[in-house]
């Protein structure tokens, strides 16, 4: 594990502390539901026993550092940039499918076959999600959707 990583993660069990701590200021329960206090204490308890989880399961492991690539970050903004203009003329699903694709093949070097079903099912999952089930408006593009 390196230093960032302890660094990071240690700041997040801060934040899951501080949680609990504010949360005891609210009412845990009102006279028939669960009051103002129980989801922060919930959601900072749970953010402690994950960092605890954390540093127990990296426990002695020195990771090495990883090589700083500029042209993979740079690969991914542009990617990020394109996907942007994208979406407006040929709308939301196939610019992100496309931009999931290049990120799954080209960045990750994934297999063809799991790049395409993790790239189309996310697609279609967010698209359910917003458009369908939530009723976002989401931009259409010459195809309908």
């Amino acid at each position: 594990m390196q230093r960032g990583e302890r660094i990071f993660a240690a700041v997040i069990g801060v934040f899951g502390l501080l949680w609990i701590w504010k949360s005891t200021e609210l009412t845990y329960l009102d006279y028939y539901a669960p009051g103002p206090g129980f989801l922060p204490l919930w959601l900072g308890a749970l953010l402690v026993v994950l960092v605890l989880v954390f540093f127990w399961s990296h426990r002695g492991t020195e990771a090495p550092a990883s090589p700083h690539h500029p042209a993979r970050w740079w690969s991914i903004v542009i990617g990020l940039a394109v996907t942007v203009g994208l979406v407006e003329p040929l709308g939301f699903m196939v610019p992100v499918a496309l931009y999931l694709l290049f990120l799954l093949k080209r960045v990750e070097q994934l297999p063809w076959r799991l790049s395409l079903l993790v790239a189309a099912g996310t697609s279609l999952a967010i698209f359910g999600v917003f458009h369908l089930w939530l009723s976002v408006p989401l931009p259409r593009g010459p195809w309908g959707f």
